[in-house]
């Protein structure tokens, strides 16, 4: 097992075996909800990784169809149906929820407070309040982040300069509707000047709108 299949196993056992361990009924079937922003399915039968993520529960005594359902979730790629589908797992209600990017992990928090929320590849968490701190996370959200707020778009500028000292104006394609992005691109704004760097936004909101901007930023940045 690799990638995300084997630390979101990992975090899953955890709470299946705390809920276990306080006593739950025989036989009580666990409910796991997983949320997606933009994988099409859940194909075990076909997928390696999902594949080894239900070989893993089984390996510890959860088996699918028996005493674990899975219920999948995905918005296709449009962010925009995240928060209905987060309610639509509450409502169930499942056991724990699974959020497998920043907006799904928002979108699970905004649909409950009391329901487990092991999150996977979330940025900013802190700041966008996921949680209270990395240290003391605090309420019902858990898991990872791969970007805590450490300043790494900043060093990710400085690399750039370091790798092309001429370059002085650097065109910067970003989505509103992705709140770790709008972070991002105000840390670069700040710290673009002390490097001199003048940072060109380019706001999208959608594949044409990208196009058209790294179109004509691209020109402007040259």
């Amino acid at each position: 097992m690799r990638q995300w299949g084997t630390v979101l196993l990992a975090l899953i056992l955890c709470f299946f075996t705390a809920s276990l361990a306080k006593g739950q009924p025989p036989g009580k079937v666990v409910r796991l909800g997983l949320l997606y922003g933009g994988s099409p399915a859940f194909r075990p039968e076909s997928d390696p990784y999902d594949r080894a993520f239900v070989e893993g529960l089984r390996e510890n005594g959860f088996v699918v169809g028996q005493n674990v359902v899975i219920e999948f979730r995905t918005a296709l790629g449009k962010p925009d149906r995240l928060p209905s589908l987060a309610v639509e797992l509450v409502g169930l209600p499942v056991d724990l929820i699974a959020a497998l990017s920043t907006r799904a992990a928002l979108a699970a928090k905004q649909a409950t407070s009391t329901i487990p929320i092991v999150m996977m590849g979330a940025s900013d968490v802190v700041k966008l309040g996921l949680v209270a701190s990395l240290a003391r996370p605090g309420g019902n959200v858990t898991g990872l982040t791969n970007n805590p707020g450490s300043g790494l778009d900043a060093k990710q500028l400085q690399l750039l300069k370091e790798a092309a000292p001429k370059a002085s104006r650097v065109a910067v394609i970003w989505s509103s509707a992705n709140p770790p992005e709008v972070l991002a691109i105000k840390g670069l704004e700040m710290t673009g000047p002390s490097l001199g760097v003048t940072i060109i936004s380019a706001e999208v909101r959608g594949p044409e709108d990208s196009r058209n901007r790294l179109q004509h930023d691209y020109t402007a940045a040259c």
